[in-house]
């Protein structure tokens, strides 16, 4: 007998969403699972008789009614079967429960199984009128009306507690299988005998060939097993050697097409191809065609290309003729690094444009911090590019366009300002700020959309400000956020050493070289500056 494994739905746990129950479900028949079950609770009261077991079974919790959820799960899956684990039938109206059975099975296509039982106690059987101590006889007698109207075309009956008479019967679909317990099914028995024929009538089929054949059968057959029970968490897979294996099993059996059953002839017949072409691969190995140039001399195009964007091929080839190396053009258009098809003349890189304009450049940003009370800030950072000096940082709840312009005039009091300024497409600069700033003789440049590094200096000190202060702080209120910016900006344009510099710092200092070193601590001690004590 085969063990089955089957999955809970968690009702509870999933609520109502039909989405999220569609997810559920799909899942677990990917997964493979045989079975889904549904719990039946069809009331709820404030107090149980047993808190103990019963105290989970609340009106807050959703539990859904079993035959029409199967009907709902029907509807979404193919293969897994859907088992109702129970059904309190003392409680329920017996021919309602036949043909609400009956429909749900034809429409899953044979997948229902019905759990029923007549519980100790339930909150359902406390709300239905039904005789809590003849439920075990009630259920017997509603059993044998459920067989009935399933297996018979016509019925009369007369019980205690039903009554047909007549030649009644179930309207719509009869359901032809025993009932009363879950997770047996009649239906797999005929496939199941035909199955076991079949593998006697191979084996019978077996003793009359000869030695050699069943040999071979045996080892095709075995080689395929090897490879379906290899450790693997994914869908075994067939590797390179046993491809080759079914190609040598093509070329020396005709009959190879019967034993293969993992994957289809075509496939073999592929992978022969495929093998013949690597084979005639490894024959025309060898040198072909002119000899490539010395590695060198590749190299070299290679760094003229990229350190002059604009020069052409034949350019290149001049100034390769000037130390004595004769190189064709077409291999100097081979191995230099070219663009995409059909671009002009590359312009200047933003490096190139930076390091040009680096002393009369600066960059400007925002970003966002948040409080402990959950609220959110804005930093406005001004940077110059010439000495990563931190020219200017202010801190807003609420950034405009006129805030941003009046962070500007205080960066730049006494003339003391750049002649371009890199900023990206934030709406809070508002439309004319290119105008204003053009009046006080600075030349605003929008970087491209969604191009951070090229405005990648405002980006690295962003980076910088949270990874060495902001990150390690819970700020409080904007005061505070102004505070500990203050001091880290001191820290930053006089006591940090920048890498972009030569480990000097971005405001030079002359600093003592005599005497003992202490150190002061910055931030509470986030951080310490060590110098000389006058």
């Amino acid at each position: 007998m085969a063990m089955h494994i089957g999955a809970i739905f968690p009702a509870t746990e999933l609520g109502g969403e039909p989405s999220a129950i569609r997810d559920s479900v799909q899942a677990a028949e990917d997964l493979g699972y045989h079975h889904i079950l549904v719990y039946e609770h069809l009331l709820a009261f404030a107090e149980s008789p047993n808190p103990s077991y019963y105290g989970l079974i609340t009106p807050e919790l959703t539990m859904h009614e079993p035959l029409v959820f199967l009907g709902f799960l029907a509807a979404l899956t193919r293969r897994v079967e859907l088992f109702t684990g129970v059904l309190v039938l003392p409680i329920r109206q017996t021919i309602a429960v036949a043909k609400q059975a009956a429909e749900t099975d034809a429409l899953s296509g044979g997948r229902l199984r019905l759990g029923w039982a007549w519980a100790t106690w339930s909150a359902s059987s406390k709300g239905s009128k039904a005789d809590y101590h003849t439920r075990g006889r009630r259920m017997e007698e509603q059993i044998e009306v459920l067989r009935a109207l399933w297996t018979r075309d016509a019925l009369t009956y007369e019980g205690r507690w039903h009554r047909l008479v007549d030649g009644a019967r179930l309207l719509g679909v009869r359901v032809q299988k025993s009932a009363g317990t879950t997770g047996r099914a009649e239906r797999h028995d005929v496939p199941t005998m035909l199955e076991y024929l079949l593998l006697l009538l191979s084996l019978i089929r077996a003793t009359m060939r000869d030695r050699e054949a069943v040999v071979t059968e045996n080892l095709l057959l075995r080689h395929q097993l090897a490879v379906l029970t290899r450790p693997t968490r994914r869908r075994p897979r067939l590797r390179a050697r046993d491809k080759l294996f079914w190609v040598v099993v093509r070329a020396l059996r005709r009959d190879w097409r019967q034993h293969l059953v993992v994957v289809r002839p075509e496939s073999v017949i592929r992978w022969h191809r495929q093998a013949w072409r690597l084979f005639w691969r490894w024959r025309s190995r060898g040198p072909i065609g002119r000899p490539r140039l010395d590695a060198e001399v590749r190299e070299l195009i290679a760094t003229m290309a990229r350190d002059n964007p604009r020069w052409g091929s034949e350019r290149i080839r001049g100034e390769l003729l000037k130390p004595g190396l004769v190189v064709s053009k077409g291999s100097i258009q081979r191995y230099r690094l070219r663009g995409p098809a059909g671009q002009g003349p590359s312009s200047q890189t933003w490096g190139t444009f930076l390091h040009n304009h680096a002393h009369h450049l600066w960059a400007a940003d925002l970003f966002s911090v948040q409080t402990l009370t959950f609220k959110t800030l804005y930093v406005l950072v001004f940077i110059a590019h010439g000495r990563r000096e931190l020219m200017h940082v202010n801190v807003t709840a609420n950034p405009t366009a006129a805030w941003v312009w009046r962070q500007l005039i205080e960066a730049t009091p006494w003339g003391h300002k750049p002649r371009h300024l890199l900023r990206d497409h934030d709406s809070v600069y508002g439309r004319d700020f290119r105008r204003q700033v053009r009046r006080i003789g600075i030349d605003a440049i929008a970087t491209p959309v969604a191009s951070p590094r090229a405005n990648a200096v405002a980006e690295r000190v962003i980076g910088t400000l949270r990874r060495e202060c902001l990150d390690h702080l819970i700020i409080l209120n904007e005061p505070h956020l102004r505070s500990v910016l203050g001091e880290f900006v001191q820290y930053y344009n006089l006591d940090r050493p920048h890498r972009t510099l030569r480990l000097e710092t971005p405001v030079p200092v002359l600093r003592a070289v005599e005497g003992p070193v202490r150190s002061r601590p910055v931030l509470g001690g986030l951080h310490h500056v060590y110098e000389r004590a006058a």
